[in-house]
C-alpha cells in the first residue's frame, strides 16, 4: 500500500495486460482500487469495457481510463463534498475551542 498524497482522489486504476496486447483475444483486466462506493460506481463501466473488447492494432488503455474517470466523477464529487463539509466542521470546532480557551 502506498500512502495517498493529500489532494489526490481516493482511487487507483490499474490494468493487467494479457500477452499479445492489444491484439490478444482476452481483454486487459481493469482493477479499480478504492472504497466500496468507488467500486460500486465503477462496476458498470468495467463490465461495459470488457463486453466491448475487440483485438485491434490500437491500444485502448487511455480510452478506458477516461471512461472509468467519467463513471467515477459523481462519486468523487460526493467524496470531495463530504470532505469539505468535515473540514469546515473541524475549523468551526477549533475556533470555538480557541474562543473558549481565550475566555479563561
Amino acid at each position: 500500500n502506498v500512502a495517498r498524497p493529500e489532494g489526490l482522489a481516493p482511487v487507483a486504476f490499474r490494468v493487467l495486460l494479457p500477452d499479445g496486447y492489444p491484439l490478444s483475444q482476452c481483454p486487459p483486466v481493469p482493477i479499480i482500487e478504492g472504497s466500496p462506493d468507488i467500486q460500486s460506481a465503477s462496476a458498470d463501466a468495467v463490465q461495459e469495457l470488457l463486453a466491448e473488447w475487440e483485438p485491434s492494432n490500437e491500444g485502448y488503455i487511455w480510452q478506458w481510463a477516461d471512461r472509468i474517470k467519467d463513471a467515477l466523477q459523481p462519486a468523487l464529487d460526493e467524496i470531495a463534498s463530504v470532505a469539505a463539509a468535515h473540514s469546515a466542521q473541524q475549523e468551526e470546532l477549533m475556533a470555538a475551542l480557541t474562543a473558549e480557551a481565550e475566555a479563561f
